[in-house]
């Protein structure tokens, strides 16, 4: 591993737009090549994720400058794993935005979330479902913000890089 030539972006945080969809939308959920020769292979979900008939990943806006992910390592001795975190707001109150939390609080998700230097990173997978937990605040009169913070965090065995498509139109 080298460092930096100063040629590369390296900026922090996350794009504001990130990606998902229920765990039960997918016919196929992509994963890592159990056989792979590389580090970078190692983490890479190459393969695209396959939605059943209608179904595909949402869009959801990300307010600039409130996206942060991170991958914590846990666990004991010979038995560690990463949870990963992202954390980010979303602005507004609109019927549309109450609907999304009402359908977050307990459903199993997976999410794709876009870096600046436009690298994918993937919360959940088939064994560990992502979780989305919705925080919301009508902010106050003099300075805040109305919407609501939330927070995505799943448990892996290894951070995910998703290389595949992402489908935003339904499936046939």
């Amino acid at each position: 591993m080298t460092g930096p030539v100063g040629t590369e972006e390296n900026m922090g945080g996350t794009t504001q737009r990130l990606w998902f969809a229920p765990i039960r939308d997918f016919l196929t959920i992509g994963a890592v090549d159990p056989n792979a020769a590389t580090l970078p292979l190692s983490v890479t979900v190459a393969v695209d994720h396959v939605f059943k008939t209608g179904k595909k990943f949402n869009v959801m806006y990300v307010t600039m400058d409130s996206g942060q992910l991170d991958d914590e390592l846990q666990g004991d001795r010979d038995g560690k794993s990463f949870k990963t975190k992202m954390k980010g707001f979303h602005p507004g109150m609109t019927a549309a935005v109450v609907g999304a939390m009402n359908q977050f609080k307990n459903d199993k998700m997976l999410c794709l979330i876009e870096l600046p230097d436009g690298s994918i990173r993937q919360i959940g997978s088939e064994q560990f479902y992502a979780e989305i937990m919705p925080k919301f605040s009508t902010g106050t009169n003099s300075g805040s913000r109305r919407g609501f913070e939330f927070e995505i965090e799943s448990m892996s065995p290894r951070p995910y890089i998703y290389t595949g498509a992402i489908s935003v139109t339904p499936a046939p």
